[in-house]
């Protein structure tokens, strides 16, 4: 493969990664007898709105015989059409962050995802609640206070947080998503709940430090509103699949994917290691 007007060859990507991601069939080195054929996937990385060429060379079975290459224009211009696949992953990605994490209305994932919305949004639910009851050490919050803890901190989240997505694979039924996010972190969460502490122990007289962990708790929304957000890292990459028109969103991880940071990173484990 060259890039018009450039002599410099491009070299087709065989990256691991891609493999295990999109199922595919390296076929670079195959050798065909005469009249025989192949069939299989060759990877470029090629840049938008460039013309290219792709050279295909015939090896004789004598060197003395020059054998001349065949050469095919490629026009990206005429597949831009089939860019709408990457936004419309982008567009499933983004229904489903805005559902399931955020609790804000999104029309698109009805359109384009498949995953179940009610088992989502409770699995979440759950992961939180987890941890939420693991942050007090004195004060042990009942399923139903811990249950309005996370109804606030989705409503903080939706309020502050804020995500980029970027497409960064596609073949086939399949595509890779790169997720970053900016959002609520647990840690600083929990630190603020520390100073509440230290704070109610100055304006009281007793030291009982279920009293002041309860006390934290009942000001949980304030807390959400002044605790500092973190940037996840480069690496949360979601890989999703589609089938029959619809995207398939797991929040588990497949292959060598983050999906399931995901979900941790907006319950406040943010993915920034």
């Amino acid at each position: 493969m060259y890039q018009k007007g450039d002599d410099e060859k491009i070299k087709p990507e065989r990256t691991y990664d891609f493999a295990i991601y999109y199922d595919y069939k390296d076929t670079l080195f195959t050798e065909l007898s005469e009249g025989k054929s192949t069939t299989g996937t060759i990877v470029f990385e090629v840049k938008k709105g460039k013309t290219y060429k792709l050279a295909v060379s015939k090896t004789s079975p004598s060197l003395a015989q020059k054998e001349k290459d065949i050469e095919i224009s490629v026009d990206l211009k005429k597949y831009d059409k089939t860019t709408s696949n990457f936004t419309e992953a982008e567009n499933a990605l983004a229904a489903y962050i805005d559902v399931v994490f955020l609790n804000k209305a999104n029309a698109a994932y009805g359109k384009l995802v498949s995953t179940g919305k009610d088992e989502a949004i409770e699995t979440a639910k759950k992961a939180f609640v987890k941890n939420f009851k693991d942050s007090f050490m004195d004060f042990r919050p009942s399923d139903e206070q811990a249950s309005a803890a996370y109804d606030q901190f989705r409503e903080a989240q939706a309020k502050r947080s804020s995500y980029k997505l970027t497409i960064i694979g596609f073949y086939d039924n399949k595509a890779q998503v790169n997720v970053k996010l900016n959002a609520l972190s647990r840690e600083n969460i929990r630190r603020l709940i520390g100073d509440y502490e230290s704070a109610y122990f100055d304006t009281t007289d007793d030291y009982d430090y279920k009293k002041a962990e309860e006390d934290a708790y009942n000001k949980y929304k304030e807390i959400l509103d002044k605790s500092d957000l973190v940037e996840s890292n480069d690496k949360l990459n979601i890989v999703m699949s589609k089938k029959d028109g619809k995207w398939d969103i797991k929040m588990k991880n497949v292959d060598a994917s983050q999906n399931e940071y995901l979900l941790q990173s907006y319950i406040g484990d943010v993915m920034d290691y």
